[in-house]
């Protein structure tokens, strides 16, 4: 019966990684929350493997925020610079 109660409230260091993934894409349950939290409080691999989930997908997420900021450009923009590149071709054929 207190292996029962264990399980319940302490999850393995696999069903840990899952939640740990699940959090950055889901919102877990209250229960989930509650072991998760149980979890890595106990478990030093699992929390550090946490830490560096967490980081590494605000960091990627931040990336790609930039990336999109990066790549906007206007139409008129675009047209700008295929004016400027086409007359420094003409230049260069003259």
């Amino acid at each position: 019966m207190f292996k029962d109660f264990v399980h319940i409230f302490v999850l393995s260091c696999n069903k840990a990684t899952f939640l740990i993934e699940k959090e950055l894409d889901n919102r877990l349950s209250f229960t989930e929350r509650i072991q998760l939290k149980i979890h890595l409080s106990i478990c030093k691999r699992c929390h550090a493997h946490h830490d560096k989930v967490v980081f590494m997908d605000k960091a990627m997420r931040k990336l790609v925020n930039m990336e999109n900021k990066m790549n906007y450009f206007s139409e008129q923009e675009l047209e700008e610079q295929k004016k400027k590149i086409n007359e420094k071709i003409r230049g260069i054929k003259d």
